[in-house]
């Protein structure tokens, strides 16, 4: 990981800045799970401040979770190469 760059989790992610990474763990994973309210996802943006969402090509459900990232309010996609997607919060 580069200075400044913090990492919560999700998919390739092992950099959690200092952060213990039991309690985020099943909130980074029900954010990529299909079907969690935009709501709770919107909360956990703002609650972690984070700055950028990345899909991978192979994500589960990949197609699903594109259409449902698109849809929330808080993100933009900058970026899509071979299917993988980057979104940044707006």
């Amino acid at each position: 990981a580069r200075d400044g760059v913090s990492v919560l989790g999700g998919y390739g992610a092992a950099d959690l800045s200092g952060q213990n990474a039991a309690p985020i763990a099943e909130q980074v994973e029900k954010f990529f799970l299909p079907g969690t309210p935009a709501a709770e996802r919107s909360e956990f943006i703002r609650a972690w401040c984070v700055a950028h969402v990345y899909l991978p090509s192979d994500a589960k459900a990949r197609d699903t979770l594109v259409s449902e990232f698109d849809r929330l309010a808080e993100l933009r996609r900058i970026a899509e190469v071979d299917d993988a997607v980057l979104y940044a919060v707006k």
